[in-house]
C-alpha cells in the first residue's frame, strides 16, 4: 500500500446538526427545511416507523402512538422530518428515500400539524392547556382570524376579575365605559370574547386558559372543516419529562387523564362529534409507566388508546455513518478496496465483507460495534455523530486534530471513543471511576513499565478499548486476537501471529503481571481473555498493606522458619513439621523398613539437653534415626556445648544429623520478604466478614497461590544446596540432582549411616521387607517341624519364604531333597551373639534381649529377631519364662501378647542321649517323633516312652506265664532258648523309667543308668519278645505234638 492517499482524498464529511429540535422544524423556511429533510437517516426501524403512520393517514385512520427512544436517539428529528412532510408537499423532494415515496400523495391531504416542545413549558401547567393553546396559535395563523378553543365565558369573567382592574387602558382602546361592557359582555359574548382574548395576546397577559375539552375539540373539527382540512396531528416531544416534573400528583394524574382524553379522539372513541381524523405521536425516553406512580388500571387504558408503538435505537450506526455523516468521493471506491484487502490479510478473522467495510470507511469495523453498545451513555445519535464528525474535521478548542490529514491507511480504532467521551464518563457517578481512577492509575503503570513512547501508546490505547468493552452492553470477547485487530497495528501480512506476538508478550502480560486493574480469564474455548477489574481499586488496598510488611525491618534468619511451614506440597514437608513436634519417617534400607524422628528447628539455637535425652530415646525405639531442619544457615550446630560426657561414644549416635541450607541471595531474601509480607495480610484478613475484606483475601489468596512454586523452589534449593552435620561434625554428602519425595532424601542421606550404625547387618540382610504374617507361617510350617521336603515346601508355597528370611540368618540347611533347620553356632556369628545375650543364671528379659540385638552392631529387625527367637525357643536352646517360671513355647506371636517376659538357657537332652534314643524312632507310635529333637519332640518322646514302659511290662508277664505253662513239655527247650532273649535288659529298662520326672531329666537318667549302648538295644530285644511271644501262645501245642510225633 505505497503512497496511499490521505483520509481527506477519499472522503467528505458534510456539517451536521448535532442537536435538533422540534420546534425549528418550519415548512416556511425552504433552505432549513430542505438541510433538516437532507441530513435525516432513514434507518430500518424508522423506515418502518413512518410506513406505519403513513399507511393510517393514508386511509384517514386516526391513532395515537407513543415514540419511544433514550436521550439522543434523534426522536426529535424524527418528529420534525414527519412533521415537515405533513406540512408541505414540496419538500418530499428533499427526502432521499425511494422506498418512502409512495407516501408522497399523503402531501395531497391538508393536516393541521401542531407541534408542542413540552421542554419549553412549565411543568406546573396542565398539558391540556399547553396542547390546546398551541393548537390556538397554529390555526389562528393557518386561517388568519382568531379561533378559540378555550371556554369564551371563563375568559370573559377571568378578565373581568382579574385583567380589567388591572389594565383601565382596555377599555379607552375599545371606548366603553365600565357599564357598557359589562353590557356588552352579557349581550354580544362572542364579540367580548374575541375583544378580551386580542388584548391578552398583545401584551402577553399570562391569564390561564380554561378549556372543556370535548368542546374544544369539536371546535377544532368544525373550523377545520370549515377550512377545508382533512385531519390534525399533534407532536408531542418531550413527554416523560414533562410529566415526571409534575409539581403534584393531581396534575400528574390529570395530565394521564387528558392523555387517555387525546388516544380516545385519535381511535374515535371520544364522546365528540368529530369525523375527521386525529393524529398523535408523543415522544418518550422511558415507558409511560416509568413517569411516576399510576394506577394500572390507568396504564392499561392509556396503552389501550395509544396502540401504536415507535422505537428508535442506537442498533443501526452504521447506517448512519454510510447515509449522512460521510461521503465517498469520485474515484476513491478502488483505493478504499485495497485497504479493505490490507485489513483482512492482516486480520483474517475478521467478520466483515468488503461492501460493509466501504460503507463505513474510515471508520474500524469494531469502532462501529462498540458504539452501538455505548451509545446509551454516549447520547445515542446525538453522540455518535458528533463523535464521528468531530473526530474526522478535528476541534481545536476540545484539542482533537482530525484524521483527514492522515494516511488513508489508518482507521478510527475505538481507543477514539474513549478519548472523545471520557468528559461525559466523569458527569456519570456510577463510571467515573473508569477515568479518574482506572485509567489514571493504569497510565503511571504504563509510564513505569514502559520505556519506549510506541510501546506505552500501544498500551494505553489497548487499556482504553478495554474500559469501553466493559462499559459495552453486549461485551466482546478480548483476546488478544481481537485486540490486535481493534488496535489495527499489523506487523505482518504473512504471518498473523507476529500481529499477536508482540502485544500480548509485551504489552498485555506486563500490564496483567505488574499494573493495575487489567485482568485475564479464560474462555471455554481456551483462549485467554482480557478485561478490566474493578476489583483492581481492592488490588491497590492490597498492595498498600503488603508494602507495610514489606518495609518493616525484620531478622529474616529468624521470619523465614516460621515462613517455611506454611511452605505447602514442597519436597521438604515443612507445614507437616510446623507444629514443633517431632513427626515419623520412614524408607526402607538393607530390605528392612527403618524408621526415624524428623523435627524443624525453627530456633537454630541448641543445648546439649536436649540431644543427649534424644540419644537416649534411640537407644530403646524403633526409631533408628533423628534429622534436625533447620531454619538458618547461622547455627551453632555442630558444636553445641558441652554434651554428657561419653554420651555418643556408641555408634549409634551417630545416626542424629542436622540439614543446614546454605545463605539466601539477595533476590531470594527480597522475593521471601514480599512473599512474608502476602502471608502476613492473609493472616490479618483471616477473619475479614466485609465483602471489600473478603475480596482482598481472595487477591492476596490469589497471589500467594500463583508465587508458590516460586516459593517452593527458592527454599528447596537452598537446601539441596546445603550440608548435613553429625553430632562429631560436617558430613561430606553431596545431594542428588533429583529427589522424587522426601523419602528418598532420607533414604540417600541415612543408607551409610545406618552402615556405620549396623555394620554387620549386611551380612543377615533379607531378600526382602518381610510382611507381618510371613514369620507365623514359617513358624508353623518349617520351624516346628524342625524340617520341610522341597517339594512339599513348593507345592505350599513356602520355599520363597524359607530362601529370603531364614536363610540370611543361617538357620537352614538343605540338600537336595529337604530344607532342614540348622542351629549349630558354629560359624554362624548372628546366632553364636545371640546365644551369649541369653548365658547365665538368670533368664534375660525379652525386653533387654531384644533391644541389644535390635541397636547392636546387627541391627536386626522385629522380624528377623522373632523368627530367630522362635526357632531357638522351639529346638529347646533357650527355654521360654513368665512370672520365673518356665512355659512351653507353641507360637511366635507369644512373643508379643505378654505371655513371654524373659528367656533362658534351654532343656533339650545332650546331643549323645539324643543318639542313644534314637532306635525307639523305629517303633510303633515313636515314628511320628522328628528325628530333630526339640522341646515339643522331647515331651512327646518321654509320654510316649512312659506308656512304652507299661506295654513291655504287659509282654514280659505275658511271658513269664506261658513259660511256667509249656516248661515242663519236652518241646519247649527246642523251641525256646533262654539265653537268647535278655529279659533282665528289658526288666531294669522299665525300672528306671521314673515317670515322676521331667523329660529332659528322665531320659538323661535313664539312658545314664543303663548305659547309652544297653539302651540301644531294648527296641531289638522288644520285638523279639514280642515275636517268641506270639509263637508259643498261637503255636506251641501244635508244634509240641509234631515234635513228640517225631
Amino acid at each position: 500500500m505505497a503512497n496511499l492517499p490521505k483520509i481527506g482524498s477519499l472522503i467528505s464529511v458534510p456539517e451536521v446538526e448535532t442537536v435538533i429540535r422540534l420546534d425549528i422544524a418550519d415548512s416556511e423556511d425552504e433552505p432549513g427545511s430542505r438541510n433538516l429533510l437532507s441530513s435525516f437517516v432513514v434507518t430500518d426501524e424508522i423506515e418502518r416507523a413512518f410506513q406505519q403512520f403513513f399507511h393510517r393517514a393514508l386511509n384517514r385512520r386516526g391513532g395515537a402512538a407513543f415514540l419511544r427512544g433514550n436521550y439522543g436517539s434523534g426522536k426529535s428529528h424524527f418528529l420534525a422530518v414527519l412533521s415537515l412532510l405533513l406540512e408541505s408537499t414540496k419538500l418530499w423532494e428533499y427526502i432521499r428515500y425511494p422506498q418512502l415515496q409512495e407516501f408522497k400523495r399523503l402531501s395531497e391531504q391538508k393536516i393541521l400539524v401542531v407541534k408542542v416542545a413540552l421542554h419549553n413549558f412549565s411543568a406546573g401547567e396542565s398539558l391540556e392547556s399547553i396542547l390546546f393553546g398551541e393548537t390556538e396559535k397554529i390555526l389562528q395563523h393557518k386561517i388568519g382570524e382568531t379561533v378559540l378553543l378555550r371556554r369564551g365565558a371563563m375568559l370573559v369573567e377571568h378578565f373581568n376579575r382579574y385583567v380589567l382592574p388591572q389594565h383601565p387602558e382596555f377599555l379607552r382602546e375599545i371606548k366603553q365605559t365600565k357599564s357598557e361592557w359589562a353590557a356588552r359582555s352579557q349581550q354580544q359574548p362572542q364579540k367580548a370574547i374575541q375583544q378580551a382574548y386580542s388584548f391578552i395576546q398583545k401584551n402577553q397577559i399570562p391569564l390561564r386558559a380554561v378549556f372543556d375539552r370535548r368542546e374544544a375539540l369539536e371546535i377544532l373539527h368544525r373550523e377545520l372543516e370549515a377550512a377545508d382540512y382533512d385531519g390534525t396531528f399533534w407532536a408531542l416531544d418531550e413527554l416523560s419529562e414533562f410529566l415526571k416534573a409534575k409539581p403534584s400528583s393531581a396534575l400528574f394524574t390529570e395530565d394521564l387523564r387528558f392523555l387517555q382524553f387525546l388516544g380516545e379522539a385519535c381511535t374515535g372513541d371520544a364522546d365528540t362529534k368529530t369525523t375527521l381524523p386525529v393524529y398523535l405521536i408523543a415522544a418518550l425516553q422511558e415507558n409511560i409507566e416509568k413517569t411516576g406512580y399510576i394506577e394500572k388500571d390507568l396504564v392499561y387504558r392509556i396503552k389501550d388508546r395509544f396502540p401504536l408503538r415507535f422505537s428508535l435505537s442506537a442498533h443501526h450506526v452504521n447506517q448512519l455513518i454510510a447515509r449522512r455523516l460521510i461521503c465517498k468521493k469520485t474515484g476513491a471506491l478502488p483505493q478504499i478496496k485495497t485497504i479493505y484487502r490490507s485489513f483482512v490479510t492482516a486480520f483474517p478473522q475478521a467478520e466483515i465483507e468488503e461492501n460493509d467495510f466501504v460503507a463505513i470507511y474510515p471508520i474500524h469495523p469494531d469502532t462501529v460495534q462498540l458504539l452501538e453498545g455505548l451509545t446509551p451513555i454516549f447520547s445515542q445519535h446525538r453522540g455518535v455523530v458528533d463523535f464521528i464528525y468531530h473526530q474526522l474535521t478535528g476541534d481545536d478548542n476540545r484539542g482533537w486534530p482530525g484524521m483527514l490529514d492522515l494516511p488513508a491507511s489508518e482507521l478510527m480504532t475505538p481507543d477514539t471513543i474513549f478519548d472523545h467521551f471520557k468528559d461525559r464518563l466523569r458527569e456519570i457517578s456510577e463510571l467515573a471511576s473508569y477515568v479518574d481512577v482506572v485509567f489514571l492509575t493504569v497510565q503511571k503503570d504504563i509510564d513505569r513499565l514502559f520505556d519506549s513512547p510506541e510501546d506505552r501508546l500501544l498500551a494505553a490505547k489497548a487499556v482504553k478499548i478495554l474500559i469501553l468493552n466493559e462499559l459495552n452492553l453486549v461485551k466482546i470477547p478480548a483476546t488478544v486476537y481481537r485486540l490486535s485487530q481493534m488496535l489495527n497495528r499489523p506487523v505482518s501480512d504473512l504471518d498473523e501471529s507476529l500481529n499477536t506476538g508482540y502485544l500480548k508478550e509485551v504489552i498485555l502480560k506486563k500490564l496483567v503481571q505488574e499494573g493495575s486493574f487489567v485482568a485475564k480469564g479464560k474462555l471455554d474455548s481456551g483462549e485467554f481473555t482480557y478485561f478490566i477489574s474493578m476489583e483492581m481499586t481492592v488490588h491497590q488496598m492490597v498492595r498498600n498493606r503488603v508494602q507495610e510488611f514489606f518495609s518493616q525491618p525484620v531478622k529474616m534468619e529468624q521470619e523465614l522458619p516460621d515462613l517455611f511451614v506454611h511452605l505447602q506440597n514442597a519436597l521438604i514437608p515443612f507445614t507437616a513439621l510446623g507444629s514443633g513436634k517431632r513427626r515419623k519417617y520412614g524408607f526402607d534400607w538393607q530390605n528392612t523398613h527403618r524408621e526415624g524422628w524428623v523435627f524443624f528447628k525453627q530456633q537454630p539455637r541448641w543445648d546439649g539437653g536436649e540431644l543427649d535425652e534424644l540419644n537416649r530415646d534411640l537407644l530403646t525405639s524403633e526409631q533408628d534415626f533423628a534429622f534436625f531442619i533447620i531454619g538458618s544457615e547461622k547455627t551453632n550446630w555442630p558444636e553445641p556445648p558441652q554434651f554428657s560426657a561419653g554420651l555418643f561414644q556408641n555408634s549409634f549416635a551417630g545416626v542424629i544429623l542436622a540439614w543446614v541450607p546454605r545463605p539466601f541471595q539477595i533476590a531470594e531474601i527480597e522475593f521471601l520478604r514480599r512473599f512474608r509480607a502476602y502471608e502476613m495480610v492473609d493472616r490479618q484478613l483471616g477473619g475479614s466478614v466485609s465483602p471489600q475484606e473478603k475480596q482482598m483475601r481472595q487477591i492476596v489468596t490469589e497471589w500467594l497461590e500463583a508465587h508458590r512454586s516460586e516459593f517452593v523452589n527458592i527454599v528447596e534449593d537452598v537446601y539441596l544446596h546445603g550440608r548435613i552435620a553429625d553430632t562429631r561434625g560436617w558430613r561430606d554428602f553431596q545431594f542428588a540432582p533429583f529427589y522424587s519425595d522426601f523419602k528418598s532424601i532420607l533414604k540417600q542421606i541415612f543408607s551409610p549411616v545406618l552402615q556405620e550404625a549396623f555394620p554387620r547387618h549386611s551380612e543377615i540382610m533379607p531378600g526382602d521387607v518381610m510382611p507381618p504374617f510371613v514369620g507365623e507361617r514359617l513358624f508353623l510350617q518349617f520351624i516346628k517341624p524342625g524340617g520341610l521336603p522341597r517339594e512339599e515346601a513348593r507345592s505350599q508355597n513356602v520355599d520363597q519364604l524359607i530362601e529370603t528370611y531364614l536363610k540370611p540368618l543361617g538357620i537352614v540347611a538343605s540338600d537336595p531333597d529337604q530344607y532342614n533347620l540348622s542351629l549349630s553356632d558354629d560359624g554362624n556369628g548372628l546366632l553364636a551373639h545371640f546365644l551369649q545375650e541369653c548365658t547365665g543364671e538368670n533368664p534375660v528379659s525379652l525386653y533387654s534381649l531384644y533391644w541389644r540385638l535390635r541397636k547392636g552392631e546387627w541391627g536386626i529387625a522385629k522380624g528377623q529377631f522373632q523368627l530367630l527367637l522362635g526357632a531357638l525357643l522351639a529346638a529347646g536352646r533357650l527355654t521360654a519364662f513368665l512370672a520365673g517360671n518356665a512355659v512351653p513355647f507353641r507360637s511366635i506371636a507369644q512373643l508379643g501378647d505378654g505371655s513371654i517376659e524373659a528367656v533362658g538357657e534351654g532343656k533339650l537332652i545332650s546331643e549323645v542321649v539324643q543318639q542313644a534314643l534314637k532306635p525307639f524312632l523305629q517303633l510303633s507310635g515313636f515314628q511320628t517323633i522328628s528325628a530333630h529333637f526339640s522341646i515339643s519332640a522331647q515331651e512327646q518322646f518321654w509320654r510316649l516312652l512312659k506308656e512304652f514302659k507299661h506295654e513291655v511290662r504287659a509282654l514280659l508277664k505275658k511271658w513269664q506265664s506261658l513259660s511256667r505253662r509249656y516248661e515242663s513239655y519236652p518241646a519247649y527247650r527246642q523251641i525256646v532258648d533262654p539265653e537268647e532273649l535278655d529279659l533282665l535288659l528289658l526288666e531294669e529298662f522299665c525300672d528306671n523309667i521314673r515317670v515322676s520326672f521331667p523329660a529332659r531329666e528322665g531320659l538323661e537318667k535313664l539312658v545314664e543308668e543303663i548305659g547309652a549302648a544297653r539302651i540301644q538295644q531294648v527296641p531289638d530285644w522288644f520285638r523279639h519278645l514280642h515275636s517268641m511271644t506270639a509263637i508259643v501262645e498261637n503255636r506251641f501245642v501244635e508244634l509240641n505234638q509234631i515234635y513228640v510225633y517225631l
